[in-house]
């Protein structure tokens, strides 16, 4: 799976250290990623007075990723809540990383 990514991008990075399992991130690693594409189009859950809310649905291989981007009425602020429901036997614990951006 490749492709072009513009904004809210989900990527996949192969992880196979060479000396120790948790530790050696082997610093290639960003030569080898694969993005999660969209997976059927995004449904706006909510729509209320004080938000409103878009989910997008993204697949890869067994797993699937559901996530909420919440927009706030007078408020500048986006949280985005992220779901796996990770099927795959590769899959090791995760962390998902977040940016704070400003403008």
């Amino acid at each position: 799976m490749s492709g072009v990514c513009h904004g809210n991008c989900r990527k996949v990075y192969e992880d196979k250290p060479l000396d120790y399992e948790n530790w050696d991130i082997d610093i290639y690693y960003r030569q080898k990623h694969d993005l999660l594409m969209l997976n059927g189009a995004p449904q706006l859950v909510e729509n209320g007075s004080l938000q409103a809310v878009i989910r997008f649905f993204y697949r890869y291989r067994n797993s699937t990723f559901v996530q909420d981007m919440v927009l706030y009425r007078n408020n500048r602020r986006i949280d985005f809540v992220t779901r796996a429901d990770r099927w795959d036997t590769l899959w090791r614990p995760f962390e998902i990383k977040t940016f704070r951006l400003l403008s």
